[in-house]
């Protein structure tokens, strides 16, 4: 008997050998496609803001070196017990598909709010040329940001000088100060993306593990 069950464990690892394979292939591939641009989403925003604190515009890349110091100054929000996070919209297309949106800040802003709050309020910051949109963010506060100069153009670049300008006003009403250490916003979202890349992985094989123990207990019938 105990024979038998060992030459039916060993067949059913054989069998699922490959299915498990595939399964982590493809969950390492939609781990890795997750990490890059939602382009084709409808909400490109709503999807990267869940996994990192800013959304930056396809349409108009902000440079490395503006990227870092926003991510700075957002980090120090963080420290200071205001979860931020912003979302920069250059153009239309940075809104996937509900460009109707754009031109609108505010309005955008409230939409934002809908997608990544479940029982929580998330405090929101969206910039465009034609303004500010705010979300979650404490009354004290409102005013450092809506005082912020607004761009009159519409790329990556100046949005980002703006989004940098409001958020170091509310690091200063905050009380914290800049963080000073450019890289600390992009390792955050690396080390959000690698958690949500294990869950995943480990998903697959608890999945790949309960098909192994069913086959194993109640094998098919020839």
């Amino acid at each position: 008997m105990n024979s038998e069950i060992r030459e039916r464990i060993r067949a059913t690892l054989r069998t699922a050998r490959p299915i498990l394979s595939v399964a982590v292939a493809a969950v390492l591939l939609l781990g890795l496609c997750g990490a890059g641009p939602a382009r084709a989403d409808g909400d490109p925003a709503s999807d990267e803001l869940i996994a990192q604190n800013v959304f930056y515009p396809y349409s108009s890349p902000v440079p490395q070196s503006m990227q870092r110091r926003l991510d700075a100054e957002v980090i120090a929000a963080h420290r200071a017990g205001l979860f931020l996070k912003i979302a920069l919209i250059a153009r239309p297309s940075d809104l996937g598909s509900i460009t109707a949106l754009y031109g609108s800040p505010q309005r955008y802003a409230q939409f934002l709010d809908t997608e990544l709050s479940l029982n929580r309020a998330i405090p929101l910051l969206v910039v465009m040329r034609d303004g500010i949109g705010t979300e979650g963010l404490p009354s004290r506060l409102q005013s450092a940001v809506l005082n912020t100069r607004i761009p009159n153009v519409d790329t990556g670049a100046a949005l980002a000088g703006c989004a940098i300008s409001a958020v170091a006003q509310l690091d200063t009403d905050l009380g914290t100060g800049r963080v000073g250490r450019a890289s600390t916003g992009s390792n955050s979202a690396f080390q959000t993306r690698t958690i949500l890349l294990l869950a995943l992985i480990l998903a697959a094989l608890v999945v790949g593990g309960v098909l192994i123990i069913a086959r194993v207990l109640f094998p098919p019938t020839a």
